[in-house]
C-alpha cells in the first residue's frame, strides 16, 4: 500500500492549518450524554437532533504527517492525528482519532478524512471528501457504537478554530 521508503515529515508547520482542519469536521462529532454544553433535542415526526459543543485540548495532542513516494504532494501522503476533547467547563470527556489521505493533487487537490471520536459509553464515527480550498465542509456521521448506535447527522468548526459543534440525529 505505501512504500517502505515512506518518510515521516514534520507536521509543526501544519499544526494550526490542521488543527483548524480538524475542528472545521472531525471534532463536530462529538456526541450526546457528555457534560458537554447541549442544547436540548428538537423534536419532530421523523427524528430528534441535539447540538453538542466541544474544544479540542492542544495539551498532549499528536499528529504526524506521511510523505508517501513519490516525494512531494502526491497521491497517498497523509496526516494522522490525535486530540482530547474538553466540555464547556474545560473537563476532558473524550478523544478524536482521525487520518487523511490525499487523493487529489495540484488544482484537483483534497483529501478522505476518517474520523472516530470516543466518548464514554461508546464511539462515533464519520467521514468526508475534503476537497481544498473548501476545508470547512461538514463531516457526516457514518454510525457509532454503544449508546451512538444508529446516530447520523454531521460535524463541523466554528471559525475560533478550537469549537467543533456536533449535529446528532437518531
Amino acid at each position: 500500500m505505501y512504500s517502505e521508503e515512506a518518510q515521516h515529515v514534520p507536521a509543526r508547520p501544519r499544526r494550526r492549518a490542521l488543527t483548524l482542519m480538524v475542528v472545521s469536521g472531525a471534532l463536530v462529532l462529538l456526541t450526546a450524554g457528555t457534560a458537554a454544553q447541549a442544547v436540548p433535542p428538537h423534536q419532530t415526526a421523523q427524528h430528534r437532533t441535539e447540538i453538542i459543543r466541544l474544544s479540542v485540548v492542544d495539551d498532549g495532542s499528536q499528529d504526524a504527517a506521511v510523505d508517501a513516494d513519490p516525494a512531494g504532494e502526491s497521491l497517498g501522503d497523509y496526516i494522522v492525528y490525535h486530540f482530547a476533547l474538553a466540555d464547556r467547563h474545560g473537563t476532558v470527556v473524550g478523544r478524536l482519532d482521525s487520518y487523511k489521505v490525499l487523493t487529489g493533487t495540484g488544482a484537483d487537490i483534497g483529501y478522505l478524512t476518517y474520523v472516530t471520536v470516543t466518548l464514554p459509553g461508546g464511539q462515533i464515527t464519520g467521514q468526508n471528501a475534503e476537497l481544498l480550498p473548501n476545508p470547512n465542509a461538514p463531516i457526516a456521521v457514518t454510525g457509532g457504537t454503544g449508546r451512538y448506535l444508529g446516530v447520523g447527522g454531521d460535524m463541523s468548526g466554528e471559525d475560533d478554530g478550537a469549537t467543533a459543534v456536533i449535529r446528532l440525529t437518531r
